[in-house]
């Protein structure tokens, strides 16, 4: 969620996106049913060796917050097998989730993929970091980036070049956050998720950026209602209950 967050964080992928697209490769990506990312978790006990036996592999994992990224990515069995990157950087952006440069120009099937956390950020906005938060909201914000990572694999390279173009327009960025947001709470990270928001949403809403992202109201109310459809509308939380 705060990632990704303005247009240069996640839209420097436009010029690389360009290069893709210009390039004439892969035009067309996978095309992967919903059901494939949705296992189901819950039965299964993890611990930390069996967690980074499954869903260690091609991961290099924030040092020090391994086992948030783990529990992050376990929600996510469709992402098991790529290659995905945890790295903090001097960003002014808190998270940030895109492509690896050279990757974009390999088939997607050989995509890789970049969480970048930020070590640094100007005023109240340090209360954000990844550093600052608590260990489930910590798994939240990762579990929102990672929701990111799974959108783009199922995005060919043409379809992530019009995303990175109607990113810029503020009514598509929220109506992309909004959607990534119940992705993430879909795939089972709606505690975690909650706590994320808790602790960062006001300071995004001083920010500017608080429409980007559910708020903890919206997202209790999700909580309280799951066999409700929360598809984004503009007017989706207007009413509360049916």
């Amino acid at each position: 969620m705060l990632k990704r967050i303005t247009i240069w964080g996640k839209i420097l992928r436009v010029p690389i996106l360009l290069l893709a697209v210009f390039a004439g490769l892969n035009a067309f990506g996978p095309n992967l049913k919903s059901e494939e990312e949705l296992e189901d978790l819950n039965p299964r006990v993890w611990d930390f060796a069996s967690l980074k036996s499954e869903f260690g592999q091609n991961k290099a994992l924030p040092p020090g917050y391994e086992l948030q990224a783990l529990l992050a990515l376990a929600h996510y069995p469709a992402l098991r097998n790529e290659d995905i990157s945890f790295e903090f950087v001097n960003s002014p952006f808190a998270h940030t989730s895109t492509l690896d440069f050279k990757s974009i120009l390999l088939p997607w099937q050989k995509r890789k993929y970049r969480i970048y956390i930020s070590t640094d950020l100007p005023g109240e906005l340090k209360n954000t970091l990844f550093t600052s938060l608590p260990p489930e909201a910590q798994v939240g914000v990762l579990g929102h980036e990672l929701a990111h990572t799974l959108d783009y694999r199922q995005r060919s390279n043409l379809g992530l070049f019009l995303l990175g173009i109607k990113y810029q327009f503020t009514q598509i960025k929220k109506e992309f956050e909004l959607k990534t947001d119940l992705l993430a709470i879909r795939h089972g990270l709606g505690c975690q998720v909650l706590a994320w928001s808790e602790a960062v949403h006001d300071l995004l809403a001083q920010d500017g950026r608080g429409e980007l992202y559910l708020s903890p109201e919206q997202i209790s109310l999700i909580l309280e209602y799951p066999e409700r459809d929360f598809s984004f509308q503009p007017v989706l939380f207007s009413g509360g209950n049916e």
